[in-house]
C-alpha cells in the first residue's frame, strides 16, 4: 500500500471511524491497524491477525477510494498540461501545471521566448538561437506562480524534466513533481546533430538533482485508458 495514501487515511479519522461504525467494528482498532501498516511500510502481510477485518471490510474501501480520487486528479493535470503544450510554437511542445498548496490555485506554462522577444519561424529553426533564448514550460510556471510555488505540485507533458529546469524547481520550493521518465543510456537515441541537446542525459541528471534535494519524483506513463503512476504500481493489498 502506498504510504501518503495511509498517512492522508489516517489524518482522516472521522472517515474510518464511521465507515467502522457502519460494519460494526472497533474503530480504534482499525485506527490502529492502519497504524501498524505504516509501521510495516504498507506491507499488509505483516498484519496482525486481528486487523484483518478492519483491512478486508473498512480499510481497503477508503484506501481504493482514496487511489481512485487521486488518480483522477492527477490524469485531470497531465490533461490539462498536454493542452496547454499545445499553446506552444515550438515543434517540441511542453506544457506544465503547478498547483499550489496555499490556496490551491493553478498557474500555467509552456515553452516559448520571453514576453517581447520576436518569436518568428526562422529562431524556433535555428536550433542554437532557439535554444538560448527559448524558456522552459516548467520555468514559466514557476515564475508566473512566484511565492505560491512553495510546496506546490508540478505536472510536465512532453518531454522529460531537464537539468536547466532542476535548479528552479528546486529553488522554488515545489514539492512533489510529475513526469516522464528519462531512457537510460542504454536506450537512449544517439545524438548526431551538433546542435542538439540530449535530453535524456539532461533527464537523468534532474532527477538526480531533485532526488537528492528531497523532492518527490513521480514518474508516469501515459495509456489507452489514462496514466500509471510510479508510487501506485505493485500496491500490495487484497
Amino acid at each position: 500500500m502506498n504510504m501518503n495514501i495511509l498517512n492522508e487515511l489516517l489524518d482522516n479519522k472521522y472517515h474510518i471511524m464511521e465507515k467502522a461504525t457502519e460494519n460494526e467494528l472497533d474503530g480504534n482498532m482499525t485506527l490502529n491497524a492502519i497504524k501498524q501498516l505504516i509501521d510495516n511500510k504498507g506491507n499488509t502481510y505483516e498484519l496482525d491477525e486481528k486487523y484483518h477485518v478492519h483491512l478486508e471490510k473498512v480499510i481497503n474501501v477508503l484506501y481504493l477510494n482514496e487511489r481512485d480520487t487521486k488518480i483522477k486528479w492527477r490524469n485531470r493535470m497531465l490533461n490539462l498540461a498536454k493542452h496547454v503544450s499545445t499553446w506552444s510554437r515550438d515543434k517540441s511542445q511542453v506544457g506544465a501545471v503547478l498547483v499550489s498548496k496555499k490556496g490551491g490555485d493553478i498557474t500555467l506554462g509552456y515553452n516559448g521566448f520571453p514576453f517581447g522577444v520576436k518569436d518568428d519561424d526562422e529562431r524556433y529553426n535555428e536550433k542554437d538561437i532557439k535554444l538560448n533564448i527559448i524558456v522552459h514550460a516548467e520555468v514559466n510556471a514557476i515564475i508566473a506562480a512566484g511565492l505560491r510555488a512553495v510546496d506546490g505540485h508540478l505536472y510536465v507533458v512532453g518531454k522529460p524534466i531537464c537539468a536547466r529546469c532542476a535548479g528552479p524547481i528546486i529553488q522554488s520550493g515545489i514539492k512533489k513533481v510529475f513526469a516522464e521518465k528519462p531512457l537510460d543510456e542504454e536506450n537512449s537515441p544517439k545524438i548526431t546533430d551538433q546542435n542538439a541537446t540530449d535530453w535524456h542525459k539532461m533527464g537523468r541528471l534532474a532527477v538526480i538533482m531533485l532526488q537528492e534535494a528531497g523532492i518527490e519524483f513521480i514518474f508516469y506513463e501515459q495509456l489507452d485508458h489514462g496514466y500509471t503512476y510510479s508510487d501506485l504500481e505493485n500496491n500490495n493489498f487484497h
